[in-house]
């Protein structure tokens, strides 16, 4: 039996960049995440505030595109980037 996952990222990573007075501040928001949620399964996304919960929601939901990494969603790639600051959309028909 093949194993099905509703929701799979490989080393998704975000990385917001800011300039101050001239200067430009990387800040990494999610470092990496790799994750499995297989189907029919209750899985629950806890942290403290500021540890990318909500950002790898919004990488999960393509509201946002990852600095690196890939992430499926429901077989589908839900964000993949192309090129450093390019990235792809899947638009909902794709995922059902």
């Amino acid at each position: 039996m093949i194993e099905e996952f509703i929701i799979e990222t490989n080393g998704l990573k975000k990385t917001f960049v800011s300039k101050v007075k001239g200067r430009k501040i990387e800040t990494e928001e999610v470092r990496g995440i790799d994750l499995t949620v297989k189907k029919g399964e209750i899985f629950g996304f806890l942290g403290p505030n500021g540890a990318g919960k909500s950002t790898t929601q919004k990488m999960l939901s393509t509201l946002l595109s990852p600095t690196s990494g890939e992430a499926r969603v429901a077989g589908g790639f839900a964000a993949i980037p192309l090129h450093p600051g390019q990235w792809k959309p899947m638009s909902l028909p794709h995922l059902i």
